[in-house]
């Protein structure tokens, strides 16, 4: 008898502890919009947003944002299952915290890729950073001072000096485009040659109006200082090819949130 119930004992204690990590993880609720979009969204525990994935009618392009529990944004990426892959894997604690992030980047076909690994506290606060990325570059963290040589006599009148290590700050640079124009326009973009990222290259049909954030990228370093992307117009239609357009470039920096916008408009000539 005494095992018969410490067995349905141990069988509820199971059961219960199992409810919990299903609750902690499925609690999320998917929609929809009248424009096609699919929408995830997953809550902590106090009933604020953690996360929230956005993918368009096609399920090409997507977004997929994280949240501390009190509604601050901490991660964003752009995601799409076109042209190569931009996805996305999450980790939860039990409060519906995001613990561990994992981004994967790379355009279809070629060596070149990009990852990251991002961790947090339960309170959202990032605790760590790792990146891996071909082609890949050596640099030299800021807080890594060269060692210098010294003689016999210099080192015994040198004194011992402490080290702060810093953690590195986690850059973000968006990229955004947007059709100030009439018309519906298609848009090639092809990234700009550069080492230190792989090769991309986005084709979008934009209504008026509409903007797309096409692509994000993640550093712990510094944020790009030239455009990464070079837009190109195409008009659609035979009353489209008669007009002319052009693209207005800005950029935006918040150096709060370590973000910065680099933006397109498309406005009539």
């Amino acid at each position: 008898m005494f095992y018969l119930i410490m067995k349905s004992l141990g069988s509820l204690i199971i059961a219960l502890l199992f409810s919990v990590h299903v609750l902690a993880q499925l609690n999320c609720k998917s929609t929809g919009n009248a424009n096609g979009e699919k929408i995830k969204t997953c809550y902590h525990a106090n009933n604020i947003i953690s996360t929230r994935e956005t993918w368009d009618k096609d399920n090409r392009f997507g977004k997929f944002v994280g949240y501390n529990n009190q509604g601050k944004e901490i991660f964003n990426y752009s995601l799409r299952n076109y042209g190569g892959h931009s996805s996305v894997s999450v980790n939860y604690y039990d409060n519906g915290q995001v613990s561990k992030v994992y981004h994967s980047d790379a355009p279809d076909g070629g060596i070149q890729f990009y990852n990251s690994t991002i961790s947090f506290d339960k309170q959202g606060k990032m605790t760590g950073f790792d990146e891996t990325k071909n082609p890949d570059i050596l640099t030299l963290p800021s807080t890594v001072k060269p060692q210098v040589q010294l003689s016999p006599n210099d080192s015994a009148k040198a004194k011992p000096e402490s080290i702060e290590m810093e953690c590195a700050s986690l850059k973000i640079d968006y990229f955004e485009i947007q059709n100030g124009s009439t018309s519906k326009l298609k848009v090639i973009i092809n990234s700009v040659p550069n080492i230190n990222y792989p090769k991309k290259s986005f084709s979008l049909t934009l209504k008026p109006s509409q903007k797309v954030r096409f692509d994000s990228i993640l550093s712990a370093q510094n944020h790009l200082s030239k455009a990464l992307y070079k837009p190109e117009v195409i008009s659609i239609g035979k009353k489209q090819k008669k007009k002319k357009y052009k693209l207005v470039a800005t950029t935006e920096e918040n150096k709060t949130l370590n973000t910065k916008n680099w933006y397109w408009v498309i406005v009539n000539d």
